[in-house]
């Protein structure tokens, strides 16, 4: 690709570059044309999303400040679901890597596919996430065609990708990151650090802070303090990350949600 192509992918990249000189109305301009070409990219959708914030345009509400948009809801299922999993990823995060070229700053992710495991447990949490993911359908706002999640507000929706990460005190972290592949991404609390209760802050879900290499100062659309057996659901056009902590582990599962 030259700067003579005139594609999608190179409004978008060049969009990415006007965001980092702090000229969000020019990268609005490139994004308004990469997405007359592909409309429904989730990567330009999501820095649309950040230059709108940038330039305070009112469709930054409708794109990402909706009540229900991002959620967080208490997993359904049995009661003693949760400790039954925990113990179960436990004994899987002792052999498993880190994964290079990903958003983890430190700690450890299962492999491949989680909810496609044969282990009975795996397979009652999927079906406790399903169950729950029907409570954030059913709390969103209304069908729009226009808008790049609520277009599929009732659509049949099924797990494309199944993970569980394990994060330690200190510098571990997930950097801001989307997951484009999805509508909506996630992150299901199976155990939350001490401080995170006791620290304002610690161990958070920053959901809509831009990545750091975008080198702008916009906070969160919003901060998820951890609670155990709690599922936080929201729109995969939207950068989340994780902040630091120091107690001695995070865990949670994670998975992306495609029509």
């Amino acid at each position: 690709m030259t700067l003579k192509d005139l594609t999608a992918q190179r409004y978008l990249h060049e969009a990415r570059h006007r965001l980092r000189g702090n000229d969000p109305q020019a990268a609005e301009a490139l994004l308004s044309k990469a997405l007359d070409e592909l409309p429904w990219d989730i990567g330009a959708w999501a820095l649309r999303g950040i230059a709108w914030r940038a330039l305070e345009d009112p469709r930054a509400d409708w794109l990402h400040g909706q009540e229900g948009l991002v959620n967080f809801l208490p997993l359904k299922g049995a009661n003693d679901l949760l400790e039954r999993a925990r113990d179960h990823l436990h004994e899987l995060h002792e052999n498993a890597p880190f994964p290079l070229g990903q958003s983890l700053r430190g700690g450890t992710q299962t492999r491949a596919n989680l909810f496609a495991y044969a282990s009975p447990v795996l397979q009652e949490l999927a079906e406790a996430v399903r169950a729950t993911l029907e409570d954030y359908r059913a709390q969103l706002p209304a069908l729009d065609p226009s808008h790049p999640l609520l277009r599929h507000r009732e659509t049949p929706w099924q797990f494309d990708g199944s993970w569980s990460v394990r994060l330690t005190g200190g510098s571990d972290h997930h950097a801001a990151h989307i997951h484009p592949s999805g509508i909506i991404s996630s992150a299901l609390y199976i155990v939350v650090p001490d401080d995170a209760e006791t620290a304002k802050g610690a161990a958070a879900l920053e959901v809509g802070r831009p990545a750091t290499n975008l080198g702008l100062d916009l906070e969160p659309v919003r901060t998820i303090q951890p609670k155990p057996g709690y599922l936080a659901l929201f729109p995969s056009t939207l950068y989340h990350g994780t902040t630091p902590f120091e107690g001695a582990e995070r865990m949670t599962v994670a998975f992306d949600v495609v029509v």
